[in-house]
């Protein structure tokens, strides 16, 4: 993510009313470290989805902006045939003729490109005040939106599932599946124990730093690895994924250290699975799984995000389902984007066993019980969880009509960076990895 603040310079009398005059007349507005859009315009622009997000953007100071921008084209880019290998080149293709004459044209000090999107005709940019006019007073831009923040959704509830007997059956052999997370600690003995890639670990990208080690240096992801595909032992406390024979695909969306991740790394990371679906012909990417989210909805929450919605229908095409954390925000009626999205199946989790008591933050609209005001939480409320058993939802747990499944949370035992172990993984981020392994 690039750091951008205006030149400092002094300004004569005269040049700070040309200033100030040349501002009005295009409707931006200089703050003192640096410039935001004139709220009326910005609010003004039918181009602009989700115009208050944009500004929260430009009012916290973290300028400049980022924002997915999508491109005049056919109808039907929007749902592209990607049943064949021949037929994404086509479409990578087709976009690409869209999109090269715009980007050469609107790259400059005030727009800089971050991410081009194969099967979608859009692409993520970030954005000074000035760039934001421009791209609105672009012909060949149809819209924009913000490039929001996604958060990590932070005994393996096998016998729950009663995936015991059939994963003696079927361990997953000829399947591989994504994770999109924070990376996968490839060197853990339980996966793969070797250089990337490996005989676990079978390829992947990093898309938070742009580079090939998608090495994971936060957890997260190694933590929902080992939920679907660790390798089995006899001894310790951990006793493998639910699947153990799957292979793995490591997509780290995340920068660094950090366990947020942008909407356009997501979608990316989404594309490359459509795009490398078939590097290994004998396990082709047959799942992608993400413990990610953002907000809570009610229903279909498909006009939220058109890129993410796009890119689920694109990768829905393609033959790969796509399975998301529900979120931990305690919402009776509502789930996180992208799980709430259409082609995505939503998971929300259950406790596997009686854990005892605990408590779990959760936000003040939620409806779980035994909720109280608790400062300690940063969202300022908590559910106490008195008594809890196998099969109950979890109170941090978003539910809606619109949820798939459910699947074991909490207290779980599984891999973690530096060849160690958890024993307390849960939210929502758990059982997202389980629900796509287990079943053949």
């Amino acid at each position: 993510m690039h750091s951008w603040l205006p030149n400092r310079r002094v300004l004569t009398m005269l040049s700070a009313v040309l200033l100030v005059a040349w501002s009005v007349t295009t409707g931006i507005v200089f703050g003192e470290e640096a410039n935001v859009p004139d709220r009326t315009w910005l609010y003004a622009q039918p181009k602009i989805h989700y115009p208050d997000a944009i500004e929260e953007s430009f009012a916290s100071g973290r300028t400049p902006v980022r924002v997915i921008v999508h491109l005049e084209a056919p109808s039907t880019m929007k749902t592209p045939d990607l049943k064949t290998v021949s037929r994404r080149k086509q479409t990578r293709r087709a976009i690409r003729a869209i999109r090269e004459p715009v980007v050469q044209r609107i790259e400059s000090d005030d727009v800089t490109v971050n991410r081009e999107f194969n099967y979608i005709p859009a692409m993520a940019v970030s954005v000074s005040a000035q760039g934001l006019e421009q791209l609105v007073d672009d012909g060949d831009i149809a819209t924009i939106e913000p490039d929001r923040i996604l958060t990590a959704h932070t005994t393996q509830g096998i016998a729950l599932m009663q995936a015991s007997a059939l994963g003696d059956a079927y361990a997953g052999e000829g399947v591989a599946i994504a994770i999109c997370d924070t990376g996968i600690d490839y060197i853990h003995s339980r996966l793969g124990g070797d250089s990337f890639p490996n005989a676990k670990v079978i390829g992947g990208y990093d898309f938070g730093d742009d580079d090939s080690d998608p090495m994971d240096t936060n957890g997260h992801g190694t933590h929902c690895a080992g939920i679907a595909a660790g390798d089995a032992s006899s001894s310790g406390d951990y006793a493998g994924g639910v699947a153990p024979g799957v292979k793995l695909y490591a997509l780290k969306i995340t920068t660094g250290f950090t366990g947020g991740a942008y909407a356009s790394d997501m979608v990316a990371a989404w594309e490359w699975c459509v795009s490398h679906q078939y590097d290994d012909p004998d396990n082709p990417i047959l799942v992608i799984s993400t413990s990610f989210g953002v907000g809570g909805y009610s229903g279909n929450c498909d006009a939220v995000s058109s890129v993410l919605t796009e890119s689920a229908a694109d990768v829905a095409n393609a033959g790969i389902s796509i399975f998301a954390s529900s979120g931990n925000d305690g919402y009776c009626g509502k789930i996180a984007s992208p799980a709430c999205i259409s082609h995505v199946i939503s998971v929300g989790a259950v406790f596997d066993d009686n854990i005892g008591g605990y408590g779990f933050c959760v936000e003040e609209e939620s409806c779980a019980s035994n909720k109280q005001a608790y400062t300690a939480c940063s969202t300022g409320y908590i559910s106490w969880a008195y008594t809890t058993a196998a099969d109950r939802v979890a109170p941090y747990s978003n539910v809606s009509e619109s949820l798939d499944l459910f699947a074991p949370s909490h207290m779980a035992t599984t891999t973690d960076i530096g060849d160690d172990f958890v024993d307390d993984f849960g939210g929502t981020s758990r059982p997202a990895p389980m629900p796509p392994v287990w079943r053949p």
